[in-house]
């Protein structure tokens, strides 16, 4: 099949011009895919990056190997002496008093417990280094005290042991004058009540968990000031509900709960190692699956910026060319002047004789097909100007 292509209503181009689109041009054509495109390849390159200095990053492991190692040496410790001598604090009670009024008649006795405490660290799950058995003293009961109206109250609370006895200063109700800037604030955030002196957030006593430190030197226990969490004190208040212009009527405690640890508790050893998070940090093998992971993402994202910059480098997909301003920029070259019959496939054939296809740029063309054994002639127009089709 022989096709004869010619310019009609339009001027012939001069002779050795080229139609060529610039790069911005094929760009523009489609921003969605250009934006998508800097986007690919900008977390190819981040991606990359990442794996990377995750791959490199050596100090992580050293950092976490010390932690690990300060651990294990509180563990045998533990092992060793430390539960052996937390153990000899037998009938541990507590009492406490208000104004030298004892609020509990008869002395609460705290139980020893065993609950093995869970780090947040996987690797540690899976190593034989983590196993110990804990010891605390707990007291979880009812603590019966009213008292109307609501008041701060000072108590004092009696730790006795076998080992000795301990005098702890503790707060059963505390007021917080908050300084906010409206009532939506102090009843919304704050959770107090807006009264005419201000924001008041009323707090009622519910844990007290108390440290013991062992000293070497004068082979005595002592109480600290801290509490068993991380930078927290040994004294734990809930706030109390109140309406939005009013504070409450009364204070009432029905429960109190008291733990008693030991400073060489490895738990609180990871606490203070990890600065409350429980973590060592993150292991040779987690870094490894982090790093692989990001080539593997960057992998992906390398390969559909490749496609992409494949099809505007061929202007093809969603840069093909599409408009009336003249000239196909594909790769099928320049039909912009034609001068002499051209033998085309079938398949640029039917591109070019197919007004619906995507790489058609109806650029008004008369299109005469010369085929002796038809012996017919038809005539079929396109775009706006028309493209003819006759078929001899």
């Amino acid at each position: 099949v022989h096709v004869t292509l010619k310019r009609r209503n339009r001027a012939r181009p001069s002779k050795g011009r080229q139609m060529t689109a610039s790069s911005t041009e094929v760009l523009c054509r489609s921003p969605t895919a250009s934006i998508v495109g800097v986007l690919l390849f900008l977390s190819f390159c981040g991606t990359s990056f990442l794996g990377v200095g995750y791959y490199q990053n050596v100090v992580t492991d050293f950092e976490r190997g010390g932690r690990v190692q300060l651990y294990k040496n509180a563990i045998r410790r533990w092992n060793q002496s430390g539960l052996l001598r937390f153990e000899q604090h037998r009938q541990m009670e507590i009492k406490i008093s208000v104004n030298g009024t004892q609020l509990i008649p008869e002395a609460a006795e705290l139980s020893s417990e065993s609950r093995q405490d869970t780090l947040r660290d996987l690797e540690s799950m899976t190593y034989d280094w983590n196993h110990y058995r804990p010891l605390q003293y707990r007291y979880d009961g009812p603590f019966n005290y009213t008292i109307s109206p609501w008041e701060e109250v000072s108590a004092s609370m009696a730790l006795s042991s076998d080992m000795g006895t301990y005098n702890v200063p503790i707060s059963l109700s505390t007021v917080e004058n908050a300084q906010v800037g409206g009532w939506k604030v102090c009843d919304y955030h704050r959770r107090g009540a807006w009264l005419p002196n201000g924001c008041f957030v009323y707090r009622k006593l519910t844990s007290l968990c108390l440290i013991l430190s062992w000293n070497d030197v004068a082979g005595t226990w002592s109480l600290t000031e801290e509490g068993c969490e991380r930078d927290t004190q040994r004294a734990a208040y809930d706030i109390v509900p109140v309406t939005r212009y009013k504070g409450p009527a009364r204070l009432s405690i029905e429960q109190l709960k008291v733990v008693v640890r030991t400073r060489e508790d490895p738990h609180l050893v990871a606490m203070n190692l990890t600065s409350g998070h429980l973590n060592f940090g993150i292991s040779h093998a987690e870094r490894m699956s982090v790093a692989l992971l990001m080539w593997i993402l960057a992998l992906c994202c390398g390969c559909i910026f490749a496609g992409l910059f494949w099809c505007c480098w061929n202007e093809e997909g969603y840069f093909a060319v599409d408009g009336d301003d003249g000239g196909y920029y594909g790769r099928l070259g320049d039909y912009s002047d034609f001068d002499s019959p051209a033998t085309l496939s079938v398949r640029e054939t039917h591109i070019l004789s197919n007004p619906h296809h995507p790489r058609h740029r109806r650029n008004n063309y008369e299109r005469f097909v010369d085929e002796d054994t038809a012996g017919y002639h038809s005539t079929q127009s396109f775009g706006s100007e028309g493209l003819e089709m006759d078929h001899m």
